[in-house]
């Protein structure tokens, strides 16, 4: 009776130990599980500010590409407009010396004259 008593007595205290144990497990990782939460959604939160900020990159890249077209075609109209003027120019060119070997020819032949 009494080995008996103290038999049960022990199978209560390790039945109790490993309750115990098992809550202490248990609770370490729900502890472990809320500190992978918390670093998961801090993680979270940089990568939205990182993304933001890189969003942030490319409009301001895409403004910069933009006026750049701009320019590159207002440089376009410019060179188009220096080209017709240079065209111009050697027109009035041609002309002129053309003007000068005729007078040229005049005075030549009015020297060969006198």
């Amino acid at each position: 009776g009494a080995a008996e008593l103290r038999r049960l007595l022990q199978e209560e205290r390790r039945s109790s130990l490993s309750t115990a144990q098992r809550r202490d497990s248990e609770q370490d990782e729900v502890r472990r599980l809320a500190l992978q939460l918390q670093s998961a959604e801090q993680q979270h939160r940089d990568l939205q500010v990182q993304l933001r900020s890189e969003q942030a990159a490319v409009v301001q890249a895409n403004e910069a590409a933009l006026g750049l077209k701009d320019r590159c075609l207002r440089l376009d109209g410019d060179a188009a407009n220096q080209q017709r003027l240079v065209e111009q120019l050697q027109a009035q060119l041609a002309e002129k010396s053309s003007l000068c070997r005729a007078l040229e020819a005049r005075l030549h032949e009015s020297e060969r004259r006198t």
